[in-house]
């Protein structure tokens, strides 16, 4: 699923993706009961993380808000809520409190789709 704000979920339809079945797949936040604001989490990391070890972290967060990470060798990031609660974790031990996008673009040569000339 693409999860973007309800305002423009027409749009991303419309202009985005050529599919029937993408389009299908993209949804507006509001099926989340919340609204979607762009807003910065200024919590230190320390307790960031510290929320996201006790299980608040869903709670304290809402959709569209947004901290920068340090993403090793793609630099700092600005990392976005975009689902709550939508996945089981890799080790299916239970499900992922928060759902991330990256609002910036990484540094990373690599491409999701190269185009053939890409992939020399």
């Amino acid at each position: 699923m693409i999860y973007v704000p309800d305002s423009v979920v027409d749009t991303y339809k419309r202009n985005f993706f050529v599919t029937t079945s993408t389009c299908a797949r993209v949804m507006g936040m509001s099926m989340f009961g919340e609204q979607f604001v762009i807003e910065e989490i200024t919590d230190s990391d320390e307790d960031f993380f510290s929320y996201i070890q006790n299980g608040t972290a869903m709670t304290r967060y809402r959709l569209g808000m947004y901290k920068e990470m340090d993403l090793g060798s793609e630099g700092i990031v600005r990392m976005q809520i975009v689902g709550k609660n939508l996945r089981e974790l890799s080790d299916s031990s239970e499900r992922a409190q928060l759902e991330w996008v990256a609002m910036d673009a990484l540094k990373t040569p690599h491409r999701f789709n190269p185009m053939p000339e890409d992939t020399n």
